[in-house]
């Protein structure tokens, strides 16, 4: 098995790009639908820009000499301003803005009353909005095309969409260090379970505390569980093995003295090997008692308070206990 399959889950990574995926695709969500409420608001606008242009065109517009004779806005009359207009009469007579130069204005095909619009490049890398309606004045039909360069209003709305993206990043990248630092707080009130778990270990506790989260508290009850259940299991295979070797010592008592009687010397000699074997179990489960779950010996504070107990019973009598421990603590 690899090291990699073998890695532990961690949850807080797993939270972390959980969150993170999740941010992000709302994110993309909300620029996706801001892009299309900037782009239509900045459209919708200048269509009604435009619409303001093409009346004042049509107002303006002599039929007979086919020009237009009142006043319109000058920026009309600058060369690629990028604000134009082009009027085109049913037999193909074409009336232009001096701000097209030498440019055309592209007619959509087909006369339609309704009014139109479309996006179309334009002289010097502009972006044109075209609104185009046909019209029917003095008996002539004619078509007004009218354009202006939306480029800066989508430069606008593209950098504001830049700092809307960068923005929301740092604000992921500032809500995923919030959550993991929650996230660490939050596992940090477990690492009570983890010193219990020790003590347990060691002997010092009988079970976990399970003043814990509300989440782990099922886990810590089931092991707490588990823990009784294998005290209660070992109390009763002590308890049996003292029952064994009490019920043992009766006949073990008969075979010795009847090796006594037909002097037979080996068959003593085995009852008093499992004579002193009984012996030393009995005295093993008396010794062991009520341990605590999980305590090992410890020979250096042990048998340090053993001689300390020794010393206080027998103070009485000059003693000269030395005490040489090498074994390691467990």
């Amino acid at each position: 098995m690899s090291s990699k399959a073998s890695r532990p889950v961690s949850l807080e990574r797993s939270l972390s790009w959980g969150m993170g995926a999740l941010l992000l695709a709302v994110l993309l969500m909300l620029l996706g639908i801001a892009a299309w409420i900037g782009r239509e608001s900045a459209i919708q606008f200048a269509l009604s820009r435009l619409q303001h242009d093409s009346d004042a065109i049509l107002g303006s517009m002599d039929m007979k000499q086919r020009e237009v004779v009142g006043s319109l806005s000058p920026i009309y009359a600058q060369p690629l301003s990028g604000h134009y207009y082009m009027v085109v009469f049913s037999d193909g007579q074409k009336l232009l803005s001096h701000s097209l130069w030498d440019q055309e204005l592209v007619l959509a095909k087909g006369t339609v009353a309704e009014a139109s619009y479309r996006l179309v490049p334009g002289p010097q890398a502009q972006q044109l909005l075209i609104w185009q309606r046909a019209y029917e004045k003095g008996g002539q039909k004619f078509s007004i095309v009218i354009a202006e360069d939306v480029a800066p209003l989508m430069l606008a709305i593209r950098h504001f969409l830049w700092i809307g993206v960068m923005s929301s990043l740092s604000a992921i990248l500032l809500m995923l260090l919030v959550q993991r630092l929650v996230i660490r707080r939050a596992f940090a009130r477990l690492d009570p379970i983890r010193e219990d778990l020790q003590a347990v270990r060691r002997g010092l506790r009988s079970q976990v505390r399970e003043d814990v989260p509300a989440e782990v508290l099922p886990m810590v009850a089931e092991f707490n569980k588990l823990l009784q259940a294998w005290k209660q299991h070992q109390e009763r295979s002590r308890n049996a093995v003292g029952n064994l070797a009490h019920a043992l010592k009766v006949p073990l008592n008969l075979i010795s003295r009847q090796g006594e009687k037909g002097g037979d010397r080996h068959l003593q000699q085995q009852a008093q090997t499992m004579q002193q074997l009984i012996e030393r179990e009995l005295k093993r489960a008396r010794i062991t008692g009520r341990a605590v779950v999980g305590k090992h010996f410890r020979p250096r504070q042990d048998l340090a308070d053993i001689v300390d107990t020794v010393r206080i019973l027998y103070h009485h009598k000059p003693l000269d206990i030395l005490l040489e421990v090498d074994a390691q603590e467990s």
